[in-house]
């Protein structure tokens, strides 16, 4: 079988031959393989046989990156959401700590929603995002020739999409967008009905211009460790009804859609079934995600992608990482419904031939009899 038809089996809570198998690479991370044997010609997606693709889909306020202030010691900028945030140069790993932020007002939001227009310049990918500093763009040709390779190497192409609350508390600030969704729910989910429209207008977009994906990936991250960053109410009430339309739409196109949430959102589970959500991913353990726990109690109603514990693998300790995968994979892919991947990204503690012997043990252990 090849990814793609992997994924399909796994999201139709079918046993295809083995797990399929993804994990997010942090920047750090990568640099660290390329001093340890790994060609920075090569794709790590190819090298270590992943079954999906992400494609990360330019649905920014398009601001341009300006640095604000460097030293020694931090830098700080303007990102492309619009936000100044300060990053530690020393700890370039850890999220940003946003300063300000371009929406403080009804008014502020009613002229920033002329930044969240389709255009030519969202086919040009991203050569590299952390922490939303960029790294250059590719051309749309260049995108396109991306994209068609891992089509043709059969893999399960995912378009990621920023939307809902994660989206609008970067332009927001978190506080208040959760003041707001306390004092003022109208004017919040006016905002979460123009994104979802934005993000199917988005869509539409590349489709137009040839860009063809096997399944959506909308980020919203929703979770802190141990509870939702707001109650089950509000988000029944609130961003319930504008998921709902996102997840029917892209259903009407035959593809499958993903939920990627960050945080504990296990509350949120009954809800984001009956919005349409065909996978949760990432199933973040520190923050008290249990996947094992997960799939039996919702497994023939959803599929959960990731759950593998982070700390574990930066243990680097062998017999440790083995018993994560045994234990998680092992269980978790009976019956189909499962998705390989670590709980976040892979950090810059994992050595290049652990990563290479942690895939061939998602491999032993994620293989069907």
């Amino acid at each position: 079988m090849n990814g793609k038809e992997r994924v399909l089996a796994a999201l139709s809570h079918k046993e295809p031959d083995r797990v399929p198998i993804y994990d997010a690479l942090m920047i750090p991370t990568l640099m660290n393989w390329y001093n340890q044997g790994l060609d920075m010609d090569e794709n790590p997606t190819d090298v270590f046989d992943h079954d999906i693709s992400i494609f990360f889909s330019d649905c920014t306020p398009q601001f341009e990156y300006e640095v604000i202030k460097e030293d020694d010691e931090y830098l700080t900028v303007m990102d492309i959401f619009g936000q100044h945030s300060r990053s530690s140069k020393a700890e370039m790993t850890i999220m940003p700590q946003v300063m300000d932020v371009a929406v403080k007002n009804k008014e502020d939001w009613n002229s920033f929603k002329d930044r969240l227009i389709v255009n030519d310049f969202r086919l040009e990918g991203f050569k590299i995002v952390w922490n939303n500093f960029p790294g250059g763009r590719l051309s749309k040709q260049e995108t396109l020739d991306n994209l068609n390779k891992h089509h043709s190497n059969g893999r399960f192409n995912l378009l990621f999409m920023i939307t809902g609350y994660d989206i609008i508390q970067m332009y927001l600030g978190s506080e208040r967008m959760l003041m707001a969704l306390l004092e003022d729910q109208a004017w919040c989910k006016e905002m979460f009905d123009y994104i979802a429209d934005f993000t199917i207008d988005l869509f539409d977009f590349y489709q137009k211009n040839n860009f063809k994906f096997d399944g959506i990936l909308l980020g919203n991250d929703m979770g802190y460790k141990d509870a939702p960053l707001f109650s089950p109410d509000i988000y029944n009430k609130i961003l319930f009804p504008s998921d709902k339309m996102m997840c029917d739409y892209f259903h009407s196109k035959d593809l499958p859609v993903f939920l990627h949430s960050d945080g504990y959102i296990k509350d949120f589970i009954p809800d984001l079934i009956d919005a349409g959500f065909d996978c949760l991913q990432p199933i973040e353990v520190k923050s008290g995600m249990d996947l094992l726990k997960l799939k039996e109690e919702y497994g023939s109603k959803i599929s959960f992608m990731g759950g593998v514990d982070t700390l574990v693998f930066s243990t680097n300790d062998d017999a440790k990482i083995e018993e994560e995968i045994k234990n998680k994979v092992g269980n978790a892919r009976r019956g189909g419904g499962y998705i390989y991947q670590i709980d976040h990204s892979v950090p810059p503690g994992v050595d290049f031939e652990q990563y290479r012997r942690i895939i061939e043990l998602v491999k032993k252990y994620g293989t069907y009899k």
